[in-house]
């Protein structure tokens, strides 16, 4: 037996076992992002509109389609890395505002909902406030915890969009998280 031919053996069958560990991992990874609910973005990305705008200024960075009757529209979009955090807020009319929820959730299906059924609208409790838990970095236009009159969706969970309407001013909100 030449010298060393037992210590290539197990070295050569550790290089084998390591470059299929590396290959399986890889091939998870893809079909992971493969099926991922989202195309994931690997940098920092915020998108915030700096003051009410416009529908028609609005419409091309909203995650959600926008109503014609909408108007001071604000947008905010925050990535960093597969986390997100999606807002909108518009004024329109209630019965508006009341059909563009019922449209979101309905483009939302069951995603993240129990069962597969799709998030539905109830009404909100006045006695108690409809705030939202994570809200401390968003923006102090979402102020979800005013509402004491109108709706509030209730699907929770990871991509699930959030829907609140108030119906004593008018006002839209939405919002979707990781």
């Amino acid at each position: 037996m030449p010298w060393g031919r037992g210590i290539k053996g197990p070295r050569r069958r550790r290089r084998w076992w390591v470059l299929a560990c590396i290959v399986t991992a890889a091939c998870i990874g893809g079909v992971l992002l493969l099926f991922h609910k989202r195309p994931v973005v690997w940098f920092d990305a915020t998108e915030i509109t700096k003051g009410p705008v416009p529908v028609e200024e609005a419409r091309s960075v909203s995650p959600i389609p926008l109503p014609d009757s909408a108007r001071n529209v604000y947008v905010y979009i925050f990535s960093q890395g597969p986390a997100l955090d999606e807002c909108v807020m518009f004024d329109a009319p209630v019965e508006d505002c009341m059909g563009h929820a019922a449209l979101v959730l309905e483009q939302a299906g069951g995603a993240g909902a129990p069962g597969g059924a799709a998030p539905e609208m109830q009404a909100i409790d006045p006695e108690v406030s409809p705030q939202e838990s994570g809200t401390a970095d968003l923006p102090e236009w979402f102020d979800v915890g005013t509402i004491r009159e109108g709706s509030v969706s209730t699907g929770l969970g990871s991509f699930v969009p959030r829907v609140w309407v108030d119906a004593a001013r008018g006002v839209f909100y939405y919002r979707r998280t990781d």
